[in-house]
């Protein structure tokens, strides 16, 4: 039975958590405590082998599994929201260039949905303000601006900050501006070499892998595109 190793981060008294499933780069969990996450971490790991199982992974999303906790961190700044600080021992071994086509292909695959899901909104819910929260053009936005904040470990980003700066002053252009910005991360991962996949930098919330930066690309995006999906219903 396939053992699914959890690292877990959580906010002061165990209150938010966010799980992270590494041998399913991108799959999260969370909560607004620790016990919840992990409750109900098993189901979000079933909805993540079925949505990369439909877009073509050789995965069974029935297939039986168990999980354990691996690493629990409870120090670091943003804890519960995917805290940039972190590294996790998973973060450290470098890429292969088999792992940068798998992960980008899944990513795509997310982003694809979130962008089915946009498409036929009509212009005033898009940019309509809920009562909580973002609008749906915010959320594509903030998923835009997101990708080129991961992704300067491997060089400049700028095309990419561009069509979120653009998304930001005009939110009705927010769905082709997504796209756009799909386009322009999948040619810089696509082009990713020897080096990049090792790649190792120090900036303001500590150490970026190659590794590690693509799990946060990956875990965003899905994270954001199930609350999309929840507040469309």
């Amino acid at each position: 039975m396939t053992v699914y190793r959890l690292h877990v981060e959580s906010g002061p008294k165990h209150r938010k958590t966010m799980v992270h499933v590494p041998a399913l780069l991108g799959c999260i969990g969370q909560g607004p405590t620790t016990e919840e996450a992990l409750a109900t971490t098993p189901e979000s790991i079933r909805a993540f082998l079925t949505f990369v199982a439909a877009h073509g992974e050789a995965v069974d999303p029935a297939a039986a599994f168990t999980t354990k906790v691996e690493e629990h961190v409870t120090e670091g700044m943003w804890l519960g929201n995917g805290d940039p600080s972190i590294v996790f021992a998973s973060d450290l071994p470098p890429l292969s260039a088999k792992d940068v086509t798998t992960f980008t292909a899944r990513w795509l695959a997310i982003r694809e949905a979130t962008q089915q899901l946009a498409a036929p909104l009509a212009t005033s819910r898009l940019v309509a303000k809920p009562e909580r929260g973002r609008s749906v053009a915010g959320m594509l936005t903030h998923v835009m601006g997101a990708a080129p904040a991961y992704l300067r470990t491997f060089g400049p980003v700028t095309d990419l900050n561009r069509a979120a700066r653009h998304a930001d002053l005009d939110p009705g252009a927010a769905r082709e501006l997504l796209a756009e910005s799909t386009d322009g991360t999948i040619e810089l991962l696509e082009a990713l070499g020897p080096a990049d996949r090792k790649a190792e930098h120090h900036r303001g919330s500590g150490l970026w892998t190659a590794r590690k930066t693509l799990r946060r690309l990956l875990e965003h995006e899905w994270e954001h595109h199930r609350e999309l999906a929840a507040r469309l219903g």
